[in-house]
């Protein structure tokens, strides 16, 4: 609404307001000609602000009024939550559960489509999982024109950047709590031969459930390389999968995703979130993909000004490593080297 009403009232004060200071503009305002026509300008722009605000609210509710209407499946939608590469996701209501739901959606994939068939085995996949601090799958089908989604428990919170985001570098034990929390959940993953590939703030829900806060969640596994199925990469050929401020550096030389990249991508959100800053903040997609290959981080304690123990440095810098053999090798090693007390060691 100030988008538009600004110039409206902006430009009369302007110029009343210049009268006083500049002559010409003075003599202007004493012609009743030229005054006429100052208020006949004046009137059409209050009237195209108010045209346009009123439009505005009349084709936002003629929006929500259609979007609470469609239905995809049983989920009646409510909401838009965000948008992704992958397509969005939206608040949905479940009819026939009778409960609120987070409902993705993907278009462009044909029922029988060796995509869509893919995105069906990852979920089945997905919905084996049972740990505790990873969002729970609930449903997933395609509808007849090609829109594919599937249902998963709405939660409520903020993601990890967002919090960082807000309110700067996280306390060092607030952030291992959050931590061991994607790890064990990770670990569950991993075991069933899922790598999620896209470990970042993003895709960390810090909830509160059950009158508990900070709890974890770690979501989105929508390029999920499941590496037990018959399908063993579930992605095409080529394909260089993640984010990139986070991705490991074989992932960027297109090397098979394991483990150990995702402990690369675990170890690169665990320095935002020690930081507030990217491991690397180069803007150009490829400047970035050298920095991973070639550049150490500058180390946390440095960034922040202290406040980080030498130990939980050393973890953060050997998820990290360039060489895979050089990390943790399992998500249970990072979570033993992640002990309570690590945050707590004396700085060297």
């Amino acid at each position: 609404m100030w988008l538009f009403g600004f110039p409206a009232f902006v430009y009369p004060i302007t110029i009343v307001v210049a009268s006083a200071f500049v002559p010409s503009i003075a003599a202007q305002l004493r012609d009743p000609r030229l005054v006429n026509t100052f208020v006949s300008l004046v009137f059409v722009l209050l009237e195209s602000w108010i045209m346009l605000t009123a439009g505005g609210h009349f084709a936002w509710k003629l929006r929500r009024e259609a979007l609470e209407t469609r239905n995809i499946g049983r989920y009646k939608l409510e909401r838009r939550l965000g948008s992704g590469g992958m397509g969005d996701v939206w608040a949905a209501f479940d009819v026939t559960l009778k409960q609120r739901v987070a409902l993705k959606t993907v278009a462009g994939n044909r029922p029988g489509s060796q995509q869509l068939a893919r995105l069906e085995r990852e979920v089945r996949s997905l919905a084996e999982l049972t740990h505790p601090n990873t969002v729970r799958v609930f449903d997933y089908g395609v509808t007849e024109d090609g829109l594919w989604y599937y249902a998963m428990e709405l939660l409520h919170g903020e993601t990890l950047r967002e919090l960082v985001m807000r309110d700067g570098a996280m306390n060092p034990e607030r952030l291992l709590r959050i931590a061991r929390q994607v790890l064990r959940a990770l670990g569950e993953a991993h075991k069933k031969g899922i790598i999620h590939r896209d470990i970042k703030p993003e895709n960390v829900f810090v909830a509160e459930l059950g009158g508990e806060s900070d709890v974890a969640k770690l979501l989105d596994f929508g390029i999920a390389k499941v590496t037990l199925s018959d399908d063993a990469t579930l992605t095409h050929t080529g394909y260089v999968a993640g984010t990139p401020a986070y991705m490991a550096p074989e992932l960027i030389l297109g090397r098979p995703a394991d483990i150990r990249s995702d402990i690369y991508a675990f170890g690169a959100t665990l320095y935002f979130a020690l930081t507030g800053r990217l491991p690397f903040s180069d803007h150009e997609r490829a400047a970035l993909f050298a920095a991973h290959l070639h550049r150490e981080p500058e180390p946390p304690s440095s960034v922040r000004g202290g406040e980080i123990s030498s130990d939980l440095e050393r973890v953060v810098q050997r998820c990290m490593a360039k060489d895979p053999t050089e990390r943790y090798a399992s998500t249970q090693a990072l979570l033993d080297a992640l002990h309570p007390g690590v945050t707590r060691a004396p700085a060297d």
